[in-house]
């Protein structure tokens, strides 16, 4: 049951049949399906703290990046998070300068979910660090905020 549950995750996670192939491919069908999960937490978090206008290439973008890496950092890894981030860029359709924007927040992302592991945040405690670390992020300009 869990890895047809995992299964329809991944499929709904990756825009393509071979970013789909790829994750699985590159960290395995259970890091995808918390890629997803922690995506959708990212997106849900945007679209509440931030103008539906930025949610696409401005700080509501930003934002969702950086929770989307610090999350997944925290859950799977760092290595893995930048796989499964760098892929979904690379399958994309975005501009050059659309995808240094995203990898440029991916970054920041990450090592933010690096700083949550070396704390001593507790487990239940670390979505909303990540989450407040970020929205700080957008709000001192350490984002990339624009391509």
């Amino acid at each position: 049951m869990a890895f047809q549950t995992l299964s329809v995750l991944v499929v709904v996670y990756a825009d393509t049949s071979s970013e789909k192939a790829k994750c699985v491919i590159d960290v395995g069908i259970f890091s995808c399906g918390l890629a997803f999960v922690d995506s959708k937490l990212a997106e849900k978090a945007a679209q509440s703290l931030y103008p539906a206008d930025t949610l696409a290439n401005g700080i509501g973008d930003a934002f969702r990046h950086c929770f989307w890496s610090s999350l997944m950092t925290v859950h799977i890894g760092s290595d893995k998070a930048k796989k499964i981030a760098d892929n979904h860029e690379l399958f994309g359709s975005n501009s050059v300068k659309e995808q240094n924007m995203d990898y440029y927040n991916n970054e920041i992302g990450r090592e933010i979910g690096r700083q949550i592991l070396l704390s001593a945040i507790k487990p239940h405690e670390q979505t909303q660090v990540a989450q407040n670390k970020c929205s700080n992020a957008v709000t001192t300009e350490i984002l990339q905020l624009a391509p």
